[in-house]
């Protein structure tokens, strides 16, 4: 896998500066800990965009209100 050449979809706009190579190399570590493993780092072009996210709390209260 090459994370390095791939597109990523972001929620928001910004420029990779880091890649956490163990994770890429390891990517079966995103299911021991989601939450504390790391893929890239971003510079956000525009923190103002962080405000339009959701916290986890927040995602799961959204997706109980969708059907399944």
């Amino acid at each position: 896998m090459c994370i390095r050449d791939s597109d990523l979809l972001m929620p928001v706009a910004g420029e990779v500066t880091e890649v956490n190579d163990a994770a890429v190399d390891k990517p079966e570590s995103l299911n021991g800990d989601p939450y504390g493993t790391w893929l890239v780092k971003i510079l956000i072009s525009d923190v103002g965009q962080l405000q339009d996210l959701m916290d986890a709390d927040a995602y799961t209260q959204y997706l109980d209100t969708r059907e399944h």
